[in-house]
């Protein structure tokens, strides 16, 4: 229906869409503006404080999209968590809850936060006793280091079109290959750790949580 060749991706699916202006509804722009929100948008504020707006102007228009809300809500809370990471190494669990707040209660954000670590979407270590959500910085360094290298071998596959095969150029790339590739290696490290301390921290929140609900048994 796109006339987009092989199996289209995210990545070429939002381009079509854009260079195609299919995302111009006439007579509904506030889909144009939920579309440029999560697509281009770099500011979670921003997200958050047009991005409800945008979308029940929308159904008001076009009450069909209701349907979609939830949907919808979920794509702009998650988008907001991946664009917090680049603003913030710690957030406040009230902080966060306000900004999310168009999507539910602090319950269902906690859901959300454990299903973007499950799908690898975003990584938070979620501390109930200080209150603090912390985004992981090593997977984003990771993948910092995965998109240079990626263009890295872009680049060199150019070269290597346009000009004579060089050992010297080779050994080069090869040699920097392996220290983004062992630098991985040492983020994989780091990031299984962090992992591990998240479900540490999640463990000992459900024995509190037990603790708390015997101890409140026993009083009554």
């Amino acid at each position: 229906m796109l006339q987009i060749k092989g199996i289209p991706s995210q990545a070429s699916l939002s381009h079509t869409l854009y260079s195609k202006n299919i995302h111009k509804v006439v007579g509904n722009p506030h889909i144009a503006i939920l579309f440029k929100l999560i697509e281009f948008e770099d500011s979670p504020f921003t997200i958050s404080k047009q991005g409800s707006e945008a979308l029940n102007k929308a159904i008001e228009v076009m009450p069909n999209l209701l349907k979609y809300k939830d949907f919808i809500q979920k794509t702009l809370a998650i988008r907001i968590l991946q664009k917090c990471k680049n603003f913030f190494t710690n957030i406040k669990f009230a902080s966060m809850t306000k900004m999310l707040g168009f999507y539910g209660d602090w319950d269902k954000i906690e859901t959300l936060l454990y299903e973007c670590n499950r799908l690898n979407m975003v990584m938070t270590i979620a501390d109930h006793a200080k209150q603090v959500i912390t985004f992981d910085q090593v997977a984003q360094v990771h993948e910092n280091l995965v998109s240079f290298g990626n263009k890295l071998r872009i680049v060199f596959q150019k070269v290597q079109e346009r000009c004579t095969p060089d050992k010297e150029r080779i050994r080069i790339f090869e040699k920097i290959k392996g220290e983004l590739d062992e630098e991985m290696r040492k983020v994989k490290d780091v990031k299984k750790a962090m992992t591990e301390t998240q479900k540490n921290l999640t463990h000992d929140r459900e024995a509190e949580m037990k603790h708390w609900k015997d101890q409140k048994l026993k009083e009554e």
